[in-house]
């Protein structure tokens, strides 16, 4: 046997049901299961054909080259590459088992967006003067200027005022920067078209080589386009308008807050300042006075918000490094217990305990998504792609047997701690169409993050928009940074249609609702334990 014929020999088969026409030196590929057709052109469509692949190819098999001789051969990595590429594609009967885990993920694609919980109501400037404003002492931040927030995320919707602002700026001389039109770009929304900044290389127009904002340089904050002095500052207003106080909190998606989380003011220190964007905000996110806990099950807000008091003080009363599966265990109990043990149509008797989904069917059903955003079937920014493929990447490197993120580590377990308690009171849970579900979403990005951050806990993410800062940015600080660096690609991800949540509300669907929330944390607690391992047996993991 020759070479040729003994690398066809390690070719596995292809689906059976694909349909092949060859023409103008080209192979395409019918699908109809999954509703597609790919085409192979150049180098590939050759390959394709030295390997015998498709039912009209037994003739190209022995077809010597220009020049004659034998059938060319193809190098073991490039043989390797090809293999991959084809297992990505779903195009090979060992993959075949991942079909119906494909077709499910497809169908989530396409399936609605989480109805919001809260909504937005006008503030006047009075009442945005007048309103009591809510702080937790521990939630603190201080921008470090290290730019992370002016690249990889949509820099808008810009209001008016921010256009105008834009048009109107004067630069020194000898300075050559945007103006107006020039520093905008626009997405449509139902059919209108919506201003954002313009990002050249993933970053903003106006950021500079050492990672800071020369608007503000050049012309002042004032000037700087709200969107980007509100991060990252949230308000709810916990009830509806009237006597109800605002809660005013940190998004967890900014460099420094690696650094701040436990050493820069709290964020009570800025309250003037905050009033005054509240007051250009003119709107405010409110609660509803009852809340979807889970379907078929509502709570009055105040029952709620008693239930987010306990489990804050039930976090402050937890050692400083607890990992974050016993946290979660112990902060999340008072809404545990208000779950009860209860069906999906409401309270009753338990009956015997549903088994839960293991981490690994989670994992395998993510990789098979990854896999199909990876081929081109789901159209993303590229900023979002990119964070697709750093999720397969990381999926791809755990099937080879290596470790995620120490997520068990005291730095780690601190962080993560900050992290819960400003979105329990930024309440951030009820920004989704069930409060189970945004608890679920807060425990899940901890998950993502670990895998992001694996294995080696003292390199950064390879990343365009998380590489090493600029001169004059934050440096980084180990063994956190790459984890941090990770967390705000996970917010990335969970910012979007195609989350990683989607996946596991799939699959937890048909558990009641406290059994969801034992499942994640119990997917927390395994990826700890990885974390904690130097060389985990790779046991039945996808890759």
């Amino acid at each position: 046997m020759h070479d040729g014929e003994q690398q066809r020999s390690l070719l596995p088969g292809f689906r059976e049901e694909l349909h092949w026409n060859r023409e103008d030196g080209a192979w395409r590929i019918g699908d109809p299961v999954l509703g597609r057709e790919l085409r192979f052109v150049g180098r590939e469509a050759e390959l394709l054909d030295l390997l015998g692949a498709g039912p009209a190819a037994s003739a190209a098999r022995a077809t010597p080259r220009a020049g004659g001789g034998q059938p060319a051969t193809i190098a073991p990595d490039e043989l390797t590459g090809f293999l991959t590429a084809l297992q990505r594609l779903h195009l090979l009967l060992p993959d075949a088992t991942r079909l119906p885990q494909v077709q499910a993920m497809r169908r989530l694609l396409v399936a609605p967006l989480p109805a919001r919980q809260t909504s937005s109501q006008p503030l006047s400037a009075a009442q945005a003067r007048a309103v009591r404003l809510l702080f937790h002492p521990e939630v603190r931040y201080r921008c470090a200027g290290c730019g992370v927030c002016c690249r990889s995320f949509l820099l808008g919707p810009l209001r008016p005022a921010d256009t105008a602002r834009l048009a109107e700026l004067r630069w020194p001389p000898g300075v050559r920067l945007p103006v107006g039109e020039q520093a905008l770009h626009y997405l449509e929304d139902e059919g209108e078209p919506v201003p954002f900044l313009r990002t050249f290389k993933g970053q903003c127009v106006y950021l500079d080589a050492h990672g800071l904002c020369q608007v503000h340089a050049q012309a002042g904050e004032p000037e700087k386009p709200l969107v980007c002095r509100l991060f990252p500052f949230t308000f709810v207003r916990l009830g509806p308008p009237g006597s109800a106080p605002v809660a005013v909190s940190i998004q967890f998606e900014s460099r420094a807050l690696w650094d701040g989380h436990a050493t820069s003011p709290p964020i009570q220190a800025q309250e003037p300042y905050l009033r005054d964007l509240l007051q250009e905000l003119a709107v405010v996110t409110t609660l509803p006075e009852r809340v979807q806990l889970a379907p078929r099950r509502t709570l009055p807000l105040r029952q709620a918000l008693a239930l987010d008091a306990a489990a804050l003080r039930l976090l402050e009363q937890c050692p400083a490094a607890t990992p974050p599966a016993e946290l979660a265990r112990r902060v999340l109990a008072p809404w545990l217990e208000a779950l009860g043990p209860v069906g999906k149509g409401g309270r009753g008797a338990p009956g015997p305990a549903p088994a839960l989904p293991p981490l690994q069917r989670w994992l395998d059903l993510l990789l098979a998504w990854q896999q199909e955003i990876e081929t081109g079937l789901v159209q993303l920014l590229p900023a979002t792609l990119a964070a697709h493929r750093e999720l397969l990447g990381a999926l791809e490197r755990r099937g080879r047997g290596e470790p995620p993120g120490p997520l068990a580590s005291p730095e780690i377990a601190g962080f993560c701690r900050s992290w819960l308690r400003a979105a329990l009171h930024g309440r951030d849970a009820y920004r989704t169409d069930e409060l189970t579900g945004g608890l679920l979403a807060i425990l899940l990005r901890f998950a993502v993050t670990a895998l992001l951050a694996g294995p080696a806990a003292g390199e950064p993410v390879a990343t365009a928009a998380t590489a090493d800062p600029p001169p004059g940015a934050a440096a980084p600080g180990p063994p956190g940074m790459p984890w941090i660096l990770a967390a705000i690609r996970a917010s990335k991800l969970f910012q979007l249609g195609h989350s990683p949540e989607r996946a596991a509300r799939w699959l937890l669907a048909d558990l009641p609702p406290h059994q969801q929330l034992f499942t994640v944390i119990g997917w927390l607690a395994e990826l700890e334990q990885e974390g904690r391992t130097p060389h985990p047996p790779t046991g039945d993991r996808p890759g």
